[in-house]
């Protein structure tokens, strides 16, 4: 953490993950950071980013009656899921600090994201086929709290 000046405040950190499987070793930078600044004393505005790396990724199986989930590791053909996401946001205190408005919006990628072939049997089945793909989230949003 660090105080920069009154109205200003960063948290910042750095993770190295490391991963290790059969026939193939992992290893990615994980990046956190996050800012404050006091625009007035009652609204302020908040900015973050992070990185991120997952070395097991979960298959769900819809189409039976009541879902089933598989795990699977990464392995030498499965690569881990990295990806990235910052939010940002203006926070104001109203009405003596007793209600609190809010809007923020954050915008998320991820890279390897896991899918399978719809009907696919996924339970004991040591040959899944599985693809990765490019999973992209947009989402504003607007809160009043009490």
């Amino acid at each position: 953490s660090w105080n920069i000046s009154e109205r200003f405040f960063m948290d910042y950190g750095l993770r190295y993950s490391l991963f290790t499987t059969k026939g193939k070793t992992y290893h990615h930078p994980e990046i956190r950071v996050s800012g404050r600044v006091m625009i007035t004393d009652n609204i302020s505005f908040k900015a973050g980013f992070n990185s991120m790396n997952q070395y097991i990724h979960m298959l769900s199986n819809t189409t039976a009656i009541s879902p089933t989930d598989t795990w699977k590791l990464s392995d030498k053909d499965i690569k881990p899921q990295t990806g990235w996401q910052a939010a940002a946001g203006f926070y104001a205190s109203m009405g003596d600090n007793k209600w609190e408005l809010s809007v923020e919006g954050y915008y998320k990628n991820m890279d390897h994201y896991l899918d399978y072939k719809s009907g696919a049997v996924i339970i004991m089945n040591e040959n899944i086929k599985i693809k990765g793909l490019k999973l992209i989230a947009k989402m504003l949003v607007a809160v009043l709290c009490q």
